[in-house]
């Protein structure tokens, strides 16, 4: 757990954390030392409706279709598929899949 507040005051990261000083983000600073947004009176009023609204489309999607994956190259081994499928990239923010494909296929009502 991440402490906003010990990270906003701390010394090793702020030269005098607790003075009032906002042109101190006009230059040069440590951007992964400041989230105004992240917690507390300031956090973002839409995370938990966004939260709630991608379960619900997730939800849906498993509702309403079947998942199946596909293979790309019909040669492929099965060792071959995984080794594409699970050879994760590092996005900007999260890592996900390089390669994998999928088939929606929806269910009869």
């Amino acid at each position: 757990m991440l402490s906003i507040v010990g990270l906003h005051y701390n010394p090793k990261y702020w030269d005098k954390p607790h003075a009032f000083r906002p042109e101190r983000f006009l230059g040069e600073y440590n951007r992964d030392a400041f989230f105004p947004f992240a917690a507390g009176p300031r956090a973002c009023m839409g995370r938990r409706f966004s939260e709630i609204e991608a379960l619900t489309l997730l939800a849906n999607l498993v509702l309403n279709y079947k998942f199946s994956g596909t293979k790309l190259h019909t040669s492929e081994t099965p060792e071959q598929v995984a080794a594409r499928v699970l050879g994760w990239r590092m996005g900007p923010i999260t890592l996900h899949p390089a390669k994998a494909s999928f088939t929606f296929i929806k269910r009869e009502s």
